[in-house]
């Protein structure tokens, strides 16, 4: 699970990092974050938008290692 966001130094670097990883054949599921900033996962009580993408990604790690990938 790899996450980034929006207006984030290392969005560029995370997606491509994603993309490489699936090419190797390893499952990943992405959230780029958009139209968030960098950190966002601790801005949960400021912004409904970034509480509920923290969540998706918090669900998609926790389904990964509950199949153990």
């Amino acid at each position: 699970m790899i996450a980034t966001a929006w207006f984030d130094p290392l969005r560029d670097e995370g997606a491509a990092y994603a993309d490489a990883l699936v090419s190797a054949g390893v499952a990943v599921k992405y959230h780029p974050g958009e139209g968030l900033i960098h950190g966002y996962f601790g801005l949960g009580e400021a912004s409904e938008a970034a509480k509920a993408e923290a969540q998706r990604a918090r669900a998609d790690f926790r389904a990964m290692l509950a199949r153990g990938v």
